[in-house]
């Protein structure tokens, strides 16, 4: 089987486990919270995506198809990559952070916007984290993290159904699965492709 085949079937295959846990997941945070509760928790998400762009800009694909051209500059285009999400990241979540005072959102809804944005800026460095796999050529760890991303969201959001934990809780799951998600691609990188996007 070639590289190419075998990375799409490594990946189609995690994006199929993925949506399966995913869909269980929300179904059972659903029916924990209750009507209103996951409206609030669903509206978190949609506001904060209309941010997302801010972190990004589309710098990753342009990661990607320039490192593609030199492998060798990878650390290069890397470390500087996730140095200007990390800024633009900071700057969003300020403009996040202002727009909650302009609209009259109770506590519980900007508490759970607020770690929404900081999850939004985690989702925004590890997919530049996994673009430089790519370029390298293997999916296999991106797959690999997709799975464990949402199985830790379903881990911890399950903690948070089984004690009842308050609302923000079932937030905190998307931040810690994505801070993982960053902890393990920068692993990945460092330790397999000696790569590293601090000095």
């Amino acid at each position: 089987m070639s590289s190419v085949a075998k990375n799409t079937l490594t990946i189609t295959i995690a994006a199929i486990l993925q949506k399966v846990v995913a869909f269980g997941y929300f179904i059972l945070v659903a029916q924990s919270l209750g009507v209103v509760n996951t409206g609030k928790y669903s509206a978190a998400l949609a506001f904060t995506t209309i941010f997302v762009v801010g972190v990004d800009l589309g710098i990753n694909n342009v990661f990607i198809r320039e490192a593609a051209r030199a492998k060798s500059d990878v650390p290069w285009y890397l470390s500087r990559i996730m140095g200007m999400k990390l800024l633009f990241g900071v700057i969003t979540y300020g403009i996040l952070f202002l727009s909650l005072s302009l609209l009259q959102f109770d506590d519980t809804m900007r508490q759970l916007i607020l770690i929404s944005g900081v999850t939004m800026i985690f989702d925004s460095l590890h997919l530049t984290l996994y673009g430089a796999l790519r370029v390298e050529g293997d999916l296999k760890y991106e797959a690999i993290g997709m799975v464990l991303s949402q199985c830790t969201t379903a881990i911890v959001g399950g903690v948070g159904i089984l004690l009842h934990f308050s609302l923000p809780w079932f937030m905190v799951a998307f931040l810690v699965a994505s801070s993982i998600n960053v902890l393990f691609a920068t692993c990945v990188l460092r330790f397999k492709y000696h790569v590293s996007w601090w000095p």
